[in-house]
């Protein structure tokens, strides 16, 4: 589909924790592996997660990022496919905090 909207992200550098805070992430619905078997778009979160961790070694921050997941589903997600902990411990205000650290 011509001019749809894939994905969109937004990264802030905390120098504070040494890492790269991946604070929105979202991709197009047909892509969510947690809502369909098959993606519409391959690849997209990974390649958002990346962006972060390219971020961060940019940054000094060793390729370190944090995220919170907004469903428990995505955070099994982000364990499972992406080798993501949880960080327990952390007020976050919303979701589960994972780190790819």
């Amino acid at each position: 589909m011509e001019g749809a909207l894939v994905a969109l992200s937004a990264y802030e550098v905390r120098e504070e924790n040494l890492a790269v805070h991946i604070i929105y992430m979202e991709s197009e619905p047909e892509s969510n592996p947690t809502r369909t078997a098959v993606s519409k778009y391959r690849g997209v979160g990974q390649t958002m997660v990346a962006y972060g961790i390219q971020l961060s070694v940019d940054a000094g921050f060793n390729g370190d990022v944090t995220l919170n997941a907004k469903t428990p589903e995505l955070a099994r997600h982000y364990e499972r496919d992406f080798g993501a902990f949880r960080v327990p411990g952390r007020a976050t205000g919303c979701g589960t905090q994972i780190s790819d650290l």
